[in-house]
């Protein structure tokens, strides 16, 4: 029995799991960078403003807080600047963000999240939108992220170093 027909098909398949452990590299970084930060900075603040009746308020700040996790994730593991690449990544964080906001929920408020989310529907609904958000922030910031940054741009200079570099070929010492 043969597993593989070719070497391209082997090459395929590597490359499928290279990229699969990419993305949940992206997405995990994401996520973690994210939810520890609100934590922290839900810690930090002060009780009244974490009450769910400001919950509104509450959502901006952390929504400003993921979008500097989305820029600096994006910025330091090279995720590429495609919309489809970044949402699939911001999906799979929202797979991990979902379980840990429900249970840290659960913790804090000791009662399940059903009970919280049918009692406040305003509040059920922000926290769709919310986590809605925090998925397809990564996607929505490839409009900010799309411009070239100073140290991508090649002076002309350097082009003719690479070009002619190129043409000569490799040095041989």
């Amino acid at each position: 029995m043969v597993l593989f027909e070719t070497v391209e098909s082997v090459i395929e398949a590597l490359w499928d799991i290279a990229l699969c452990i990419y993305i949940l590299q992206a997405a995990f970084a994401y996520f973690l960078l994210s939810f520890g930060s609100t934590v922290a900075l839900s810690c930090l603040l002060p009780d009244k403003l974490l009450d769910s009746s400001k919950s509104l308020p509450l959502s901006a700040i952390f929504f400003c807080v993921y979008a500097i996790c989305a820029i600096l994730i994006g910025r330091y593991i090279e995720v590429p600047r495609t919309a489809s690449f970044r949402a699939v990544v911001g999906g799979v964080a929202l797979c991990f963000m979902l379980p840990a906001q429900l249970l840290t929920a659960t913790f804090f408020r000791e009662e399940a999240p059903a009970c919280w989310l049918r009692a406040n529907l305003t509040s059920g609904i922000l926290f769709t939108i919310h986590m809605l958000g925090f998925a397809l922030l990564p996607a929505l910031l490839v409009v900010v992220d799309r411009k070239p940054r100073d140290g991508d741009r090649m002076s002309p200079s350097r082009m003719s170093e690479k070009n002619s570099a190129e043409a000569t070929g490799p040095e041989v010492g």
